[in-house]
């Protein structure tokens, strides 16, 4: 019920703060003179940001109901 409310909730949180850091890294690598547009880079990985957050965070809940 709210654990899972909660646990779904903290992964768009923790998606969105990962791709913002992405962004200021592309960001900067732009400014540096590489061919990328951040904008887009990051709007392409955001899907793979959520999947990579929800399988960690279900890896990690399995690790801990097994040592129940």
């Amino acid at each position: 019920g709210l654990q899972k409310a909660v646990e779904g909730f903290s992964i768009f949180v923790i998606s969105y703060y990962a791709l913002g850091l992405l962004n200021y890294v592309l960001t900067a690598a732009y400014a540096s003179g590489l061919p990328i547009e951040p904008k887009a880079v990051t709007g392409w990985s955001a899907p793979l940001v959520l999947i990579g957050v929800w399988m960690s965070t279900r890896w990690v809940r399995k690790r801990f109901e097994s040592e129940d």
